[in-house]
């Protein structure tokens, strides 16, 4: 697997030292302990909180504008969306690999009851701002639609009782965390209303 390192944008400087077997290392030796480049630690700031809260709700009504069989799926890519949206090193790491891990158990419910019949699509809507599925959307197969529903609302009230966890253990950022699991209300009703 060929390694990669991109250092321009933090301008930095990379080394890769190799070990050659039997061969003395030429020159001076490189200190036992070699720094470790750690992102800073960013806090959020309320602008960045309601830039997450007003994005999740656009996308749940997003989601609620599509048809029952596709909405499960629709938010899974739409959590996913969310998540890659956040910057990794912005100050809430837990808020981003929550809605990832909402988006891929969100998927998996998607895939185990995916309607034989039906094609997936991708979905598009217009408005104060325009939303393209960034994948084929699955359909839920309809006879199955009230199990597939009853686990996607247990995926997304794990995340919303995750979400409130990392609130407890980050008082500078829990306001945003209780925002965004406050919003994830909009997706349980969606999930209960079809």
């Amino acid at each position: 697997m060929p390694l990669s390192c991109h250092t321009a944008s933090l301008g930095l400087a990379a080394l890769l030292v190799l070990p050659t077997a039997g061969v003395a290392p030429a020159g001076p030796r490189m200190p036992a302990a070699h720094p470790v480049f750690r992102p800073p630690v960013v806090l959020i700031d309320a602008g960045q909180a309601d830039a997450m809260v007003a994005r999740l709700r656009l996308y749940i009504g997003f989601c609620q504008q599509a048809k029952a069989a596709y909405r499960v799926d629709c938010l899974a890519e739409r959590f996913a969306a969310a998540g890659r949206a956040m910057d990794p090193y912005g100050g809430l790491p837990e808020m981003r690999t929550a809605l990832m891990a909402a988006s891929q158990s969100l998927g998996a419910v998607a895939r185990k009851y995916q309607s034989p019949t039906m094609a997936a699509v991708v979905l598009h809507a217009t408005g104060a701002e325009t939303i393209t599925s960034t994948r084929p959307i699955l359909p839920v197969d309809p006879a199955k639609q009230g199990v597939a529903n009853k686990a996607a609302l247990a995926v997304v009230q794990d995340t919303q009782l995750t979400l409130l966890r990392s609130a407890d253990s980050s008082a500078s950022d829990a306001l945003a965390f209780q925002q965004v699991a406050a919003v994830l209300d909009g997706a349980k009703v969606l999930l209960r209303s079809g």
